[in-house]
């Protein structure tokens, strides 16, 4: 099945190869079966294991963040290929929305139905107006993955205080990369294979919570978690905890979670 996106669309076969790979710490059959089906050189993505490792830890922790904070409304901003509604397996009657370009959409539905229940919204993230089309106000569990550091700041902030007003009360929760990273990330192999841009980094959390009145820092969790590296062989296990052994190296790619406040204008 050929395949055509953007550069910034393209990144999405970044995680997912990483899903489909690295089986001893995320167990995701549906990756590795899209990866089987469609028409891409992944090994020109050029992944070392070191990134299938980490961005697979990455979507084990968010699959987490959703566990631990159920809610009847769910929303997946840049959904891409993902399926993690099916590894979550939410309670029965939660909304569950998968939100992506509208070109991301229209591949993820060769390989996913919708429900009742599980719902596609084909629209960039930075235009609001997919708001109108999610039943419910929340509050919601709110995940973005991978998808915030290609948005410049100004339409983060943007974003952050339109959910922040439409779903009010909801849990936010979203990767993000330090300032020094974003500006040197192009570097890394599969971004320049794709010539996606990274335009947005955050180093101290704290600053997104000044965006919107009642937005709350809840949690910030680094890629050098132990929990995370369990699932890790122990060479492996030694190579990331060297790898992470400096501070500005442990926070460089880590999970934010704030609490959104009350609505308002």
């Amino acid at each position: 099945m050929m395949i055509m996106l953007t550069a910034e669309q393209e990144t999405l076969l970044i995680p997912l190869y990483s899903k489909a790979t690295m089986k001893q710490i995320i167990d995701d059959p549906t990756a590795a079966a899209i990866v089987e089906q469609v028409d891409y050189d992944f090994a020109a993505l050029r992944q070392p294991w070191v990134t299938r490792a980490t961005l697979a830890m990455r979507a084990r922790k968010l699959d987490q963040c959703v566990r631990e904070h159920p809610a009847p409304l769910v929303i997946h901003l840049g959904c891409g290929l993902d399926a993690r509604a099916d590894r979550v397996a939410p309670a029965a009657g939660t909304l569950w929305y998968d939100v992506d370009f509208p070109e991301v959409i229209e591949l993820r539905r060769r390989f996913y139905r919708e429900t009742g229940t599980r719902r596609m919204i084909g629209s960039s993230v930075t235009d609001h107006f997919w708001m109108d089309r999610i039943e419910g106000d929340g509050p919601a569990v709110i995940i973005a993955e991978g998808l915030l550091m290609y948005l410049r700041e100004a339409e983060v902030k943007e974003l952050v205080k339109a959910l922040r007003h439409r779903f009010p009360g909801s849990l936010l929760a979203f990767d993000a990369f330090t300032t020094f990273v974003a500006r040197r990330i192009a570097r890394h192999p599969s971004l320049r294979k794709t010539g996606a841009q990274v335009r947005w980094g955050i180093d101290d959390p704290l600053e997104i919570t000044r965006w919107a009145p009642g937005v709350e820092l809840t949690g910030e969790w680094t890629l050098a978690d132990p929990t995370s590296l369990s699932a890790l062989g122990p060479l492996r296990r030694l190579q990331l905890k060297a790898m992470f052994a400096l501070p500005a190296a442990k926070r460089a790619h880590r999970i934010l979670r704030y609490r959104l406040g009350p609505g308002g204008s």
